[in-house]
């Protein structure tokens, strides 16, 4: 896909890409740059109603600054995926890393994206070609051969331009997904090892002065991974909004082309998989917010272990530390600081969404009158 963010960047301690990574990624990114140029500038012209022209548009725009986001910010956030790494592994040399179902989510990854544009190949080039050749004829090619070849290249340019869109943020929601869920697995083995040493009685000064470095990291890999991909996060929201309203747009819409079995495959799909995309890039930031909760229960329910074992005096100390550091804080990954990922969110989309999705029925309405 041309995103600088490579396994083996991931892997190794390279603080630079290859030369011929560089060079696909930079041809890449100009090919997309001027499809979504092209897009941006036609889209109005071949799509009927105009709140499907904005949010169609929309979309594209999130994929396009997702990806300068990965463009400008790759060094970020491969720096803090590697940390993150090398922290749970540094806890547990056998600690699987990210999900174990990784290869099947990207084959339904690729399904998901590959019928998108079926779909919206068989709309563009098949249901709407001959009024698309209309619309889009001007005086100097319109009588010429050169003019089905010019209709091809916009049209080319407008579905390319969302599927590229889709890839990226469906790529990204991986990479999110995985991170957050490397990292709540991370924070609940800690909490499970200092426990066990808590109720071992293993409870010196020495290693209550290691759970508190480990837990002082944990805390620092979470905010790197949080500055890192925030920003990440908070599009792929905008970008799934902009689906819901994308299909309410549909749906709603009285133009004619949308009464067709295309459209309604279209509509159908594009509901399944933003539903998906929200709830699996929720259920992953929460993972975070919920072992942080059951780190703080789990310390807390040891205090009294801790003091009957009669620890001394420096070691209580130590566990007190530990125990209002894990109490204090406040660890959970964010949308660019802009809201906490929690299960809870999905309501607040679900009414923004119904909220901005009668508006643009009256948009459209508005604009038929």
């Amino acid at each position: 896909m041309g995103l600088p963010v490579t396994p083996q960047s991931l892997w190794s301690n390279a603080k630079r890409l290859s030369f011929k990574v560089k060079i696909w990624c930079t041809m890449l990114t100009t090919i997309k740059t001027l499809l979504f140029v092209m897009s941006a500038l036609n889209v109005y012209r071949v799509i009927p109603t105009l709140s499907s022209q904005i949010t169609f548009t929309l979309f594209g725009v999130c994929g396009f600054v997702n990806m300068w986001i990965v463009i400008r910010r790759r060094k970020v956030i491969i720096s803090a995926i590697r940390n993150v790494c090398d922290l749970a592994l540094q806890l547990n040399p056998l600690f699987q890393i990210g999900s174990r179902r990784s290869k099947m989510e990207i084959v339904l990854l690729m399904t998901a994206v590959s019928i998108i544009m079926v779909i919206q190949v068989a709309y563009f080039f098949y249901q709407e070609w001959e009024k698309c050749l209309e619309i889009l004829a001007f005086p100097l090619i319109e009588q010429s051969s050169y003019l089905s070849v010019y209709v091809w290249i916009i049209m080319f340019s407008i579905v390319m331009t969302y599927n590229i869109a889709g890839w990226t943020c469906y790529l990204l929601l991986l990479l999110c997904y995985n991170s957050y869920f490397t990292l709540g697995k991370v924070m609940n083995f800690y909490s499970k090892m200092v426990k066990g040493d808590l109720i071992r009685g293993n409870c010196t000064y020495k290693q209550l002065s290691r759970h508190i470095s480990l837990f002082v990291d944990i805390t620092q890999k979470v905010r790197e991974i949080d500055q890192a991909l925030g920003a990440i996060a908070f599009f792929l929201y905008v970008t799934v909004i902009c689906n819901f309203f994308n299909t309410i747009s549909v749906v709603l819409g009285n133009s004619k082309s949308y009464r067709t079995f295309v459209v309604h495959a279209y509509v159908m799909w594009q509901s399944v998989t933003a539903l998906i995309t929200i709830l699996v890039l929720t259920y992953s930031g929460s993972l975070v917010q919920k072992a942080s909760e059951d780190m703080k229960q789990d310390i807390t329910e040891c205090s009294d272990l801790v003091s009957k074992q009669s620890p001394s005096l420096k070691t209580m100390m130590n566990f007190t530390i530990l125990l209002e550091n894990v109490k204090e804080s406040k660890i959970a990954v964010t949308g660019w600081d802009m809201f906490t990922i929690q299960k809870g969110f999905i309501l607040n989309v679900a009414g923004l969404v119904m909220t901005y999705g009668v508006l643009m029925y009256q948009m459209d309405v508005l604009k038929t009158e």
